[in-house]
């Protein structure tokens, strides 16, 4: 009785810890907040499984986004696709300002987004119930992984 008890503690304390975690590009593993946003999530087989590992999310509205995770646990890319766009704010952290920028620069709301700047790469683009992007933080990739690496 006493293991049980031990246990049931143990996952309510994740279970709080989970939802009070945020999650961002440059931090944590999204999976690992906002467990109410987040529908599912696993592993999936890295391309270079020595710099780096990725995790599949599903989110509640079907968006599908990969994240690349160094192996100190900080993402430095992700990747989406869905019929909508997820919450950039969310997903880019205190990278949105710069992608910000980039729509104030576009001749038209419809046209692709692309940020490339040394430290913080963007493209995401798309039409109606096919969105597609990824962001890219060249300084925090491991040595030998590029952007290309990001899908």
């Amino acid at each position: 009785m006493d293991h049980f008890l031990k246990f049931i503690t143990k996952l309510f304390f994740l279970s709080l810890v989970s939802t009070c975690l945020h999650a961002e590009l440059g931090s944590a593993s999204l999976s690992l907040g906002h467990g109410a946003w987040v529908k599912s999530s696993h592993a999936l087989v890295s391309a270079k499984p020595l710099l780096y590992s990725v995790k599949k999310i599903i989110t509640q509205d079907d968006i599908e986004i990969h994240e690349y995770i160094t192996a100190s646990g900080v993402v430095f890319g992700i990747a989406w696709s869905g019929e909508s766009k997820p919450d950039l704010a969310w997903l880019l952290g205190n990278f949105f300002s710069r992608y910000q920028l980039g729509l104030s620069q576009l001749p038209s709301a419809r046209s692709p987004v692309s940020v490339n700047t040394t430290d913080f790469v963007l493209q995401t683009g798309g039409r109606m119930n096919q969105f597609v992007g990824l962001a890219f933080l060249p300084t925090l990739a491991p040595q030998g992984v590029s952007i290309t690496d990001v899908q």
